[in-house]
């Protein structure tokens, strides 16, 4: 796929070449999601992209909770690094 004269490579083609375990645990890493909705903005597919953005803001929202808890001391304050 060519946009703005450079070409963004097609993640399907990419996923032939793996595993079947491998490329089924594929849709669980967020580079996947992150390439997933840049082409579909690209090709200006709205629903998947959007469906894209949302998977990443979720994923960036649990991380975000996980480090917010494994931060918190004992006594409830927030420990500084």
């Amino acid at each position: 796929m060519r946009a703005f004269g450079l070409s963004v490579p097609h993640p399907l083609p990419l996923l032939a070449v793996l595993p079947h375990w491998g490329a089924a645990a594929a849709p669980i890493s967020p580079g996947y999601w992150a390439v997933r909705g840049l082409r579909a903005a690209l090709a200006g597919d709205v629903r998947t992209s959007v469906a894209a953005c949302s998977t990443l803001l979720a994923v960036a929202l649990a991380c975000g909770a996980l480090a917010s808890a494994r931060l918190r001391g004992r006594g409830g304050r927030l420990v500084a690094l």
